[in-house]
Order: C-alpha cells, then sequence, then structure tokens
C-alpha cells in the first residue's frame, strides 16, 4: 500500500518527512484559499529526492496556469479536486504530467462518471465532499465503492488516521494508495512525524 501525504509547505516539515517516512508521494497545494496553500514565493526544497513524486493539487485553474506552477515546481503529477473536463484531464496529460481525478462524494458515486475519465487519468482519488476543498478531516460512507469498476488505481482521501485506516483494510476494493492530510497535523501544512510513522508501520506491514 502506497502513501501520499498532501498538504505541505514548510522546508523543515517536508524535508523531516521525506527523510523519515519516504512517502511514494507527497503534494502540494496551489488552491489559494486553502490554508494549506503553498503560495506565490516557494520555492520546492533542491535536496528534494527523486524517489517521491511531487503532486500540484489543483482546483478549477485555467490550464496554462497549472501548466506554469507544475513546470516551476517540477510536479511529477497534476491532482484535480474541481469540475475540470475529460478534455482538460487529457491536455494535461500530453503535457507529460501525470493526471489525478479526485471525486469528492456526498452519498454515491455513479459507474458513467468513472467511465468518463478513465481513459485520460492515471489515478483515481476518493474524498469526501466538504464546503471547502481538501483537508475536512472527515469520511464518506466507503460503501459506495462497492461493485464499481474502477480500471484505474485508486488513492483513498478523507478522514484517515492510525485507527479508519484498518477499517479501509477490510473493503471490498483493491486500495493503490491512501492519501493523509489533517488528521496528521500539528498545524496547517506542518505533519506530526510520530504519527505518520505509525501509519507508514501499519502499511508496511499491510503490503
Amino acid at each position: 500500500m502506497r502513501l501520499k501525504v498532501c498538504g505541505m509547505r514548510d522546508h523543515g516539515n517536508i524535508l523531516q518527512v521525506v527523510q523519515e517516512i519516504s512517502p511514494d508521494f507527497m503534494g502540494f497545494i496551489c488552491y489559494k484559499p486553502s490554508p494549506r496553500y503553498i503560495g506565490e514565493s516557494f520555492v520546492m526544497p533542491e535536496n528534494f529526492p527523486k524517489s517521491v513524486k511531487r503532486v500540484g493539487v489543483f482546483v478549477d485553474d485555467p490550464f496554462e496556469e497549472v501548466m506554469m506552477v507544475s513546470h516551476r515546481h517540477n510536479f511529477d503529477a497534476v491532482q484535480l479536486h474541481g469540475a475540470e473536463t475529460p478534455e482538460y484531464c487529457r491536455r494535461i496529460r500530453a503535457r507529460g504530467k501525470e493526471v489525478i481525478k479526485v471525486f469528492r462524494i456526498i452519498d454515491k458515486l455513479l459507474q458513467k462518471d468513472l467511465d468518463e475519465y478513465s481513459e485520460v487519468v492515471d489515478y483515481f482519488l476518493f474524498d469526501t465532499f466538504g464546503k471547502h476543498y481538501g483537508g475536512t478531516g472527515k469520511t464518506f460512507d466507503w460503501s459506495v465503492l462497492t461493485g464499481l469498476r474502477f480500471g484505474k488505481p485508486v488513492f483513498m482521501s478523507g478522514g484517515i488516521d492510525n485507527v479508519t485506516v484498518r477499517q479501509l483494510m477490510e473493503l471490498p476494493v483493491k486500495l493503490y494508495a491512501v492519501d493523509v492530510n489533517s488528521r496528521y497535523e500539528a498545524a496547517p501544512a506542518i505533519k506530526s512525524i510520530d504519527e505518520l510513522k505509525k501509519l507508514k508501520n501499519f502499511l508496511r506491514n499491510e503490503l
């Protein structure tokens, strides 16, 4: 089971997480209203390891702006939380970036919605719907995923912590990765290394 740690911004905390946790993916929020927004002056640490994929998180931004920011920070993947169309996803993929399409779930998920994107994205990510984007700290009804055909690796997000992650393992859905954020924070964009170590050890034992 792979691990994505999202909502990073502080250089010291970034380097501590990559050195001590070594997640597979790290997310950097490029959505300005977010308390975890990286800001205009953010610079990626020079010694950021190639083994950790850099993911830029965007919400309904103009295509060229996403490409400009992704190039500036050398993002490996673009995570899309808004109403981005399949054509929008295809264009980003054509520029050499992996695409993670997010579905923010209230009470259901339709197969036709997945099928619409399955040929133009690299991953699906399922998160909890909230008034604001990202970091709700709440789970959704995971049973809505039962019986669906994904066709792409699945990330799960929304209220995942060292207790709920054990319940995730019981789902009849093959997960590719878990995506954690607010439940592992000491403050917005500052992650708890001790709690992430517990999660990493659990996921390692579940492989």
